[in-house]
């Protein structure tokens, strides 16, 4: 098979897997919430950089991208919370979170986790401190792509984390917006990924879209139908070379 065949073959199947998603239901047995931050931060927009997707109005795209995600993670912790405790979601308060409630797992980049801290100090963030945890995907305050990536969230998840969900057989929520958790669900079981650190063959980990009604999301995207195309074409493209050099699966787990 071509270069360009087995692009077109990963573009087609991202199409498909973007059309059949659907939200799972939490679950109790779900101990953290791992929310892959985004394009922006939790309080500021997206700047386009050269690196971005090279699409008209992007920043309209995924504007605010990385709150919406924080947002979804911070009602998933509320969700599973209520389910523990089987009571009414908005019955749940932080000392409930804080006694039965799973942990919050954010691991963006320096300025990302800057920004989150200062929301947290500043009480925007309606979790328990001691629920949260901040990882560091990268030294750099402001870092390139290159250096913090999905490859690089993964590569740098706490390994003692992953470790106990991965001895009490339970699982992570991922969230995540629905392009991206495309990626996330092949770079979950990447060959050099489990070389790396083999726990993660072993974890069960589910997959969250950042807007807890999916079809909202997909119709905001199909909006932008062409910039959708564009995204999966690069997708596409990206998955082939990652899956080449054993940083992917070439098809999701």
């Amino acid at each position: 098979m071509t270069e360009n065949q087995e692009v077109f073959k990963s573009r087609r199947e991202l199409v498909k897997e973007f059309r059949e998603f659907e939200n799972p239901t939490p679950t109790v047995d779900i101990d953290m919430v791992w929310v892959f931050s985004g394009h922006s931060t939790y309080d500021e927009q997206l700047h386009p950089s050269p690196h971005a997707y090279p699409i008209t109005d992007y920043t309209e795209l995924f504007r605010k991208e990385d709150r919406q995600r924080i947002e979804r993670g911070i009602r998933l912790v509320r969700e599973i919370t209520a389910l523990r405790l089987k009571k009414p979601e908005e019955e749940v308060t932080e000392d409930n979170i804080k006694n039965a409630g799973p942990i919050f797992l954010y691991n963006g980049t320096g300025r990302q986790n800057h920004v989150l801290r200062e929301a947290i100090a500043n009480g925007k963030i309606a979790l328990p401190r001691d629920n949260i945890i901040i990882s560091e995907i990268s030294p750099e305050f402001d870092p390139t792509p290159q250096d913090a990536n999905t490859k690089t969230q993964f590569e740098e998840f706490p390994a003692d984390l992953l470790q106990q969900v991965v001895d009490k057989k339970h699982k992570i929520a991922a969230v995540s917006h629905l392009y991206h958790l495309l990626r996330i669900r092949r770079q979950a079981k990447a060959p050099n990924l489990i070389n790396q650190q083999p726990a993660w063959a072993e974890l069960d980990l589910t997959y969250f879209g950042a807007d807890p009604n999916i079809e909202t999301e997909k119709d905001q995207i199909h909006r932008h139908a062409a910039k959708l195309l564009q995204i999966l074409r690069k997708e596409g493209k990206k998955m082939v070379e990652y899956a080449e050099k054993g940083d992917l699966t070439k098809q999701e787990t």
